[in-house]
């Protein structure tokens, strides 16, 4: 990728072990292009025609670099599937040039296009094997990609009659990309997908194909949304489930539970479009950017969303951008995790090849992954530098150790006693857990041992 927004040139390689890495994870902080990263790969995918349904409603020409007078541009190689082979007379990869062709003086003023320059050996045929593949504009044609942005989420009502422009650009191809630009878009496809297979089902109980289908749908809300069960759909058209507090309407999940629904549902659907002669389309292959994977999850969710998502799809190759330790955590020999780091020149990613599946959560946040120095409390940490700094003084003959720097140094370890953090050692609900047991068992014998005796028969079986 050359001279777009805060990056000069970056080079990424998804390939491991001369396979296409399943995940490729990106980290960074914030600002500093990880979203800008997913959203050219996405204009790369779609090419050049449906690129278009996307650029009429984004402001495109931000992704020029400002310091550059190059047009923003990507170069991706390809490693076709199966299916590809059969239609690109077994070519083992090929490339496609994307540039953002920005008018001067006009900020809505944009072309895009893929010019057959000399980037091609052979022009006509690397656009022949593209319009057969990649950039087909065929939903069914099999060669199946799409993204979501950081703001998915299931509608709040599911529509109905009229179609408003958004729920338009959701039926096409380019919209399977759409919530990664548009922020304010919801993801109604699935809801009214799944709302239509159940009508389907009840007008005509021998529909097989719509059984199947809703069987499927089925199956990822409840993968995805671990401890609730689907229940039906309501005479208002709300997507109901059975929760550990009873009947719950989608609309009223959390925005954790929603978005997950969003995405894998609207995932699973748009599968079943690509492959409409599968017999199990959810373990098709793909590619799948995320951006913010981890966005209104609960750690406890944070660390399982990667693995839930690669059973539901495990054929797919996921690229995801995270804040999350814990998603950085599950990263295997397949996967591949890249950094985005500020330098003198913007910004650059290189990739992280250490294994880090062994590591703490604090060990992972303390590293050049993450870069804090410390998951202390800041005041915590005040207080122990302090500490730290006193003692020094103290031991060193060549300072003098007032009795006021022994008063203080008294009244740091005492602040620190009272205010430090969690004892010693990795289980410490093991350790809380242990100790309320403790405590339970002593309060009832310190009950007992308090209690009058009532009769003289009373035996001790303590």
């Amino acid at each position: 990728m050359n001279d777009v927004t805060c990056f000069s040139r970056i080079d990424m390689d998804f390939v491991k072990d001369d396979k296409p890495a399943r995940w490729i994870i990106i980290l960074g902080e914030n600002g500093t292009g990880k979203s800008t990263i997913l959203k050219m790969l996405a204009l790369s995918l779609l090419g050049d025609r449906m690129s278009l349904d996307i650029v009429d409603r984004v402001q495109i020409a931000r992704f020029k670099r400002n310091s550059s007078k190059s047009l923003p541009s990507t170069l991706l190689k390809v490693t076709p599937n199966t299916r590809d082979k059969n239609k690109i007379r077994g070519k083992t990869s090929y490339s496609s040039v994307f540039i953002i062709y920005i008018n001067s003086g006009r900020n809505t003023g944009v072309k895009l296009g893929i010019p057959a320059t000399t980037s091609f050996v052979n022009g006509e045929a690397e656009f022949d094997r593209l319009s057969k593949t990649m950039h087909s504009e065929d939903i069914t044609s099999g060669w199946f990609s799409a993204g979501y942005g950081p703001w998915r989420r299931a509608p709040s009502t599911v529509t109905t009659g009229r179609r408003d422009d958004h729920d338009i650009l959701l039926q096409t191809k380019s919209g399977r990309f759409a919530s990664l630009f548009i922020d304010d878009i919801s993801l109604s496809t699935f809801s009214n997908w799944i709302i239509d297979l159940e009508y389907r089902v009840l007008k005509d109980p021998s529909d097989a194909w719509s059984k199947n289908m809703m069987d499927i749908a089925i199956s990822v809300l409840e993968i995805s949304l671990k401890g609730l069960k689907f229940e039906g759909i309501s005479q208002n058209r709300e997507i109901l489930f059975k929760g550990p507090d009873g009947i719950i309407a989608m609309e009223q999940l959390s925005d954790g539970y929603r978005s997950i629904a969003a995405w894998s549902g609207d995932l699973a659907k748009r599968l079943i479009e690509a492959y409409p002669e599968s017999k199990d389309p959810l373990r098709e292959e793909g590619v799948v950017l995320i951006d913010e994977i981890d966005i209104h999850l609960h750690p406890k969710w944070q660390r399982e969303i990667v693995e839930h998502t690669r059973e539901l799809f495990p054929n797919l190759q996921f690229i995801v951008t995270s804040h999350s330790p814990f998603v950085a955590q599950d990263v295997t020999d397949e996967d591949k995790l890249f950094i985005t780091y500020r330098n003198e020149n913007g910004v650059d990613i290189k990739e992280w090849d250490i294994p880090i599946g062994g590591w703490r959560v604090d060990q992972i946040l303390t590293s050049k992954l993450f870069g804090l120095k410390t998951t202390r409390n800041e005041n915590i940490e005040t207080k122990e530098v302090e500490r730290k700094n006193l003692l020094e003084s103290m031991y060193n003959p060549k300072i003098l150790f007032s009795k006021e720097d022994e008063d203080k140094l008294k009244k740091v370890e005492k602040w620190l006693d009272d205010n430090r953090s969690a004892p010693v050692g990795e289980d410490f609900g093991g350790f809380y857990s242990a100790a309320d047991k403790f405590l339970d068992l002593l309060e009832k014998k310190v009950a007992k041992e308090n209690a009058p005796s009532n009769t003289s028969t009373d035996t001790d079986d303590s």
